[in-house]
């Protein structure tokens, strides 16, 4: 599958460590290190790659399908069917807060949440004329 690496936004680092720090804000330990200090450390031992991984996510699908989710674009995941011979099948769009159930070479089963927090089953299909 192409990829066109994306990079990533080392503002997402500094927001990762600070919210490690803030853990240990509210902490009732008397000498508890302060949360900058904490997320300083923590930005120190972070390991951070240049780009985007390709594949976020890996879903095997009942009939020998493989279904890979792409890195995130804006609000959306793409996800990437393969048939068993490693043919691309074609892609669906999800929305980045639903997880995926359950696959099959022509659909992904997943669950959303409505604005209640009432969870649905939602099927999503792969366009007219894909597979």
């Amino acid at each position: 599958l192409p990829y066109d690496p994306i990079p990533l936004d080392p503002a997402l680092v500094d927001l990762a460590a600070e919210a490690i720090g803030e853990r240990y804000r509210d902490t009732p330990m008397p000498n508890a290190p302060r949360p900058e200090r904490v997320a300083s450390a923590a930005r120190e031992a972070m390991s951070v790659p240049s780009y985007h991984p390709p594949i976020t996510d890996v879903v095997l699908g009942r009939d020998g399908s493989v279904w890979l989710q792409r890195e995130p674009v804006g609000d959306h995941h793409t996800w990437v069917g393969i048939d068993a011979e490693g043919r691309v099948l074609g892609t669906v769009e999800i929305p980045a807060d639903v997880k995926v159930l359950a696959a099959r070479a022509d659909f992904l089963m997943t669950v959303e949440l409505d604005a209640m927090d009432v969870p649905s089953i939602v099927r999503y299909g792969l366009a007219a004329g894909e597979r």
